[in-house]
C-alpha cells in the first residue's frame, strides 16, 4: 500500500520542489478533479462509533526527524486494518 501527496510541493518547505505557478496550478487542478470523483463516492459508515472506531486519530504517528522527506509516518499491520 502506497500513499500520494499531491499537495506536497505547495506545503513542505523543507523539500527541493518545484513551485512555480504553472506547478502550483496543475498540482491544484489534479486535487480538485480527485476531490470531485471522491465525492461521488456514496460508501459511509454505518454508525458513526464504527466511524470513530476506524478514525486516522486512534492511531500513533511515527516521527522521522532523520528523514528528508517525511517528518511523520503511520505504519498500519495489514492484520489489523480490517
Amino acid at each position: 500500500m502506497t500513499q500520494y501527496h499531491p499537495e506536497k510541493n505547495s506545503f513542505e518547505w523543507h523539500i527541493n520542489a518545484v513551485r512555480t505557478y504553472t506547478a502550483i496550478s496543475v498540482e491544484q487542478k489534479f486535487i480538485n478533479q480527485f476531490v470531485k470523483y471522491a465525492r461521488l463516492n456514496t460508501n459511509r459508515f454505518p454508525t458513526e462509533e464504527e466511524w470513530k472506531a476506524k478514525a486516522i486519530y486512534n492511531y500513533q504517528p511515527i516521527f522521522t526527524p532523520n528523514d528528508p522527506d517525511f517528518i511523520q509516518v503511520y505504519l498500519f499491520d495489514e492484520r489489523n486494518l480490517g
